[in-house]
């Protein structure tokens, strides 16, 4: 469904297969969004986007990763990208 909206999950799920070989300290637990279980089908993908500093929650501790995502949010989480590959 091309029209359909994507999701902060899924463009955090689809932005880290772009960048799954860039080193990362997988050792750091310390992702903590009260919305975003261990057990979450996007949770390694959050968790490893977020230990980069390309995304971020919310000041409330949550991610919110059914919401779907802004244009603006999609633009930084892109320009995050562009800037680890330089």
């Amino acid at each position: 469904e091309p029209e359909k909206p994507v999701t902060r999950e899924q463009m955090t799920v689809l932005a880290d297969r772009l960048i799954k070989e860039l080193p990362c300290n997988e050792e750091e637990d310390d992702i903590n969004f009260s919305d975003v279980s261990p057990d979450r089908w996007s949770f390694d993908s959050i968790a490893r986007l977020a230990r980069h500093g390309i995304v971020n929650g919310f000041p409330d501790g949550m991610y919110y990763p059914e919401e779907v995502i802004t244009r603006a949010q999609a633009a930084v989480l892109v320009n995050q990208i562009v800037g680890l590959m330089k």
